[in-house]
């Protein structure tokens, strides 16, 4: 005959391996709950600052450094524009050359004492263009002691609480093939003079053959 107390303690042994047994799952359940939700709100929290990043950079200023030649001159200039969709603030232009408009020498003609690279500037909006006019392209050229053919630009602003930092290098030796060839200007002129001068043949021509026929 089975003894009463014995299945007692196997029942009550059950009871508590299976409140036990509640507990740990209670527990597992609970700590995957919570490893669920936060993950959730690190994934959501990283969308949101993913979404701030990427409308920061679509209201951000980005400044641009060219140099170019002036169509239909042999002439080079310099350009510094905004092609971002906000503005520079504080925007402070650094040369890291000095550079002597044309190839002349002379303080006054040095890029670096420009109010543009030696004073800040308030604002700079966007699609806003500053040009500089560096010389004709065979003075500069010639001078590569005043006129250094690499340098950069640095261009320091703040934007919405930030600090930005961007640096151009420049190297004008691609052009010297175009510019420094043949001056260009004195070429011009001299088509100007002669379409000037055969002008001025067909009009005596024509004139004194109105007069030969009266």
């Amino acid at each position: 005959m089975a003894d009463p107390t014995t299945d007692w303690n196997m029942v009550s042994a059950f009871s508590t391996a299976l409140a036990a047994g509640g507990t740990i799952l209670a527990s597992i359940t609970s700590v995957g709950v919570w490893w669920a939700t936060n993950r959730m709100l690190k994934t959501s929290q990283q969308a949101l600052d993913d979404a701030r990043a990427e409308a920061g950079r679509n209201r951000a200023p980005q400044i641009e450094v060219a140099v170019w030649p002036k169509p239909n001159q042999p002439v080079l200039m310099l350009s510094v524009r905004n092609v971002g969709n906000g503005a520079a603030r504080n925007l402070k232009l650094t040369l890291d050359h000095n550079f002597y408009f044309n190839g002349e020498d002379g303080e006054a003609g040095n890029l670096r004492n420009y109010a543009v690279f030696s004073e800040r500037i308030d604002s700079l909006a966007p699609r806003a263009e500053i040009d500089m006019m560096l010389g004709v392209g065979h003075r500069i050229f010639s001078r590569p002691d005043l006129c250094p053919l690499k340098f950069m630009i640095e261009a320091k602003y703040s934007f919405e609480q930030r600090e930005a930092i961007e640096r151009t290098s420049i190297d004008i030796t691609p052009f010297s093939k175009h510019l420094a060839s043949e001056d260009l200007q004195v070429a011009q002129l001299k088509k100007l003079t002669a379409a000037v001068e055969d002008a001025a043949t067909a009009i005596r021509m024509s004139t004194e053959g109105i007069a030969s026929r009266r």
